[in-house]
């Protein structure tokens, strides 16, 4: 976790941690978690990987979970403290360790470090004692609540990732409208054909592949206004183009099909955002269950520990000269998970309104 690679390989650590587990157990007697002693603080790779972790395990694990630090050559220069571990990981225990067989192998041959090395495996075995009465006095925990957490945390960054792009769907759309209004003023008979057309194919083109809209290519036997039904067909409840279709058959004039393609696109852009109303209170919930649920406590937490994290490493790149387009990459990537962030405590705030509302409602 939180290596040099896209955070998106964490994303792949975490689904194969699952799989393992679900596919190879039936109970999780323990959760060993391994750090790099070397540097003797939390670091900002270190938080990450403990919230990563830590959102992906359930609550009644919060027994079973200790951290290994490895590399500890002198337990006394070590101060990491568990108040800077995140959630209920602040009272797993900690265990300190120097691999004596690396040690061994170095200096095998230098009569000089025989003392450092003894000195070395004795403390190593004092702490696989430590580690070994801890593990005895564990409860083993079924795995269902570990699988059952993941689905609930998948499920968040889906829906996450969905809404967002509904309402850049929205944004895009709005574009459009504003394009004809401003079309419409400039010109009462302008024609839908040297405007309208080009525009909203080329949106298509761009949207292409997301899902949203289907190319019109396979409508070139069609007039341009019968390409456009076509496309809003794709996009809109069958009712509702029918009925537009009726309306639309009985305008003749350019300026009113213009007219009515505004209103089309109008009230897809109110169903749209009101799917995304529904999207954001549904993630509302699960956020707060997989909170409930997850030894991180919330979802929110383990965001604000990536986008530090991505923040840090655009710094450092910045500062080795990386090149500008991965600089850009980087950039992108800290921005979408900036993007979720507001969108989950956006959603979380009106949620908070909106019950404040209903409690003076009912007075």
């Amino acid at each position: 976790m939180a290596g040099t690679r896209d955070i998106g390989q964490d994303d792949v650590h975490k689904k194969s941690i699952i799989t393992n587990i679900e596919r190879h157990f039936d109970s999780v007697s323990a959760v060993l978690i391994l750090a790099d002693g070397i540097v003797p603080r939390v670091t900002t790779e270190m938080e990450y990987t403990f919230a990563a972790l830590a959102s992906i395990f359930p609550k009644n694990l919060v027994n079973n979970v200790g951290i290994m630090f490895t590399n500890v050559r002198s337990p006394s220069s070590w101060r990491v403290s568990q108040e800077e571990l995140p959630g209920a990981l602040k009272n797993a225990p900690l265990f300190v360790l120097d691999n004596p067989l690396a040690l061994q192998n170095r200096y095998n041959d230098d009569p000089d470090m025989r003392g450092i090395v003894k000195v070395c495996e004795q403390r190593a075995l004092e702490t696989l004692v430590k580690l070994f009465d801890w593990l005895d006095g564990l409860e083993p925990q079924p795995v269902t609540e570990v699988v059952c957490l993941y689905e609930k945390y998948r499920n968040i960054e889906t829906k996450t990732t969905n809404t967002l792009a509904q309402i850049d769907q929205v944004l895009a759309m709005k574009g459009e409208i504003n394009k004809c209004m401003v079309a419409l003023r400039k010109n009462s008979t302008v024609s839908v054909s040297t405007v309208l057309a080009p525009r909203l194919e080329s949106h298509v083109r761009r949207t292409q592949g997301a899902g949203s809209f289907s190319s019109i290519d396979n409508t070139a036997n069609m007039t341009t206004w019968e390409q456009l039904l076509t496309t809003t067909h794709k996009i809109e409840k069958q009712v509702f183009v029918e009925d537009t279709n009726r309306r639309c058959e009985m305008v003749k004039d350019e300026k009113e099909k213009t007219t009515a393609l505004i209103a089309i696109n109008e009230i897809v852009v109110h169903n749209l955002n009101q799917a995304i109303d529904r999207a954001t209170n549904d993630l509302v919930q699960l956020v707060e269950e997989h909170g409930r649920s997850s030894l991180s406590g919330g979802f929110l937490d383990q965001l604000g520990s990536t986008i530090r994290l991505l923040e840090q490493r655009y710094v450092d790149m910045e500062n080795n000269w990386a090149g500008q387009f991965t600089l850009q990459e980087r950039k992108k990537g800290l921005d979408d998970v900036k993007r979720k962030l507001a969108l989950l405590n956006s959603a979380k705030e009106n949620a908070q309104k909106d019950s404040v509302k209903h409690q003076e409602i009912l007075g």
